[in-house]
């Protein structure tokens, strides 16, 4: 990585740019190599020395290939972050245990536009400017494809389960949907507000009486348990991918269901992602055929699924 200096023009624009996949496959086409060096340790040895501190906030470039594919390790991370958390959900949601359910399931999906940002270039980071003190910072492509960066700290007052979210879909709003049925969680107009997810976990969360009400009531608990698992039992297993993403669709309208299902979609949709920079990028590909069968085998292995959709869904899709 090397750092070019201060901007000289307004980037405004940048702030929300779309990449095309194109652009995409452009950008992460070169060598990569998996590893777990954060984004901050990269950035910081350039940043600290020259003493530029909070005055970053007007835009400083960065250029560098290894901050591309810092940016790709990050998106797998995340990604990983997101199967966890989804396999934890689904099985608290066996139990009927619906506030928690809800919760890590919320956790799936936000790490999983964290992961889809990361593909878009961006990254939300930690960054000791001034040597001592961490601070949010924001990466923005400035020209994606020829890994020309810019480090600023605009629009870091936003609280990091705001923040994410508006980027989210300010992006991905105008990203051309792979598959149609991709388009609930991606488009603005399918959402209430951008940050409805978030401010449905802060809800049952952390207000009282909101959440965790079912531990007091047996038939509450058993009636969510029912719904889950009656809403996810077609279509039958063996179907194509396709008819689980019809699947998923039609859930991510239904009141009770619809962020479990959304969640379900982005992890599809990061997978589709993973799969076209596969055909560009033969080392990013053989990193993944290392990576699921160990998914497979500590995520989803270690309990036992009733023969129902998720019991198809999760096999086509880590497959």
């Amino acid at each position: 990585m090397v750092e070019t200096g201060p901007i000289t023009t307004n980037f405004d624009t940048l702030k929300s740019k779309t990449w095309t996949l194109n652009d995409q496959l452009a950008a992460f086409s070169g060598n990569f190599v998996s590893n777990k060096v954060p984004l901050a340790s990269i950035i910081e040895p350039i940043i600290i020395p020259l003493g530029y501190g909070n005055a970053i906030r007007d835009g400083h470039t960065l250029e560098g290939n290894d901050i591309t594919f810092s940016l790709l390790n990050q998106s797998l991370e995340y990604f990983q972050k997101a199967l966890y958390n989804f396999a934890s959900h689904y099985a608290l949601a066996q139990k009927g245990y619906s506030t928690w359910a809800s919760v890590t399931n919320y956790y799936s999906s936000y790490f999983s536009i964290f992961s889809l940002l990361s593909l878009q270039g961006r990254a939300l980071t930690r960054i000791k400017l001034n040597g001592a003190d961490d601070i949010l910072c924001l990466l923005h492509p400035s020209d994606f494809r020829n890994h020309r960066y810019i480090l600023t700290t605009q629009e870091n007052r936003n609280a990091t389960h705001k923040l994410p979210w508006i980027k989210y879909y300010d992006i991905y709003n105008r990203y051309p949907c792979l598959k149609p049925e991709f388009n609930v969680v991606q488009y603005k107009q399918f959402v209430t507000e951008p940050i409805d997810e978030s401010e449905e976990r802060n809800k049952i969360n952390y207000k009282p009486f909101e959440g965790f009400q079912e531990v007091m009531s047996l038939p509450e608990l058993v009636a969510f348990k029912t719904q889950y698992t009656s809403s996810i039992a077609t279509p039958a297993m063996g179907d194509s991918m396709d008819k689980y993403l019809q699947a998923l669709s039609a859930l991510a309208t239904d009141p009770d269901l619809k962020f479990f299902a959304r969640s379900a979609l982005r992890l599809v949709l990061i997978r589709t992602l993973f799969e076209e920079l596969s055909s560009v990028n033969v080392d990013f590909r053989d990193e993944l055929l290392i990576r699921i069968p160990i998914w497979q085998n500590t995520l989803f292995d270690t309990y036992n699924p009733p023969a129902n959709y998720y019991e198809g869904f999760i096999p086509t899709f880590v497959n």
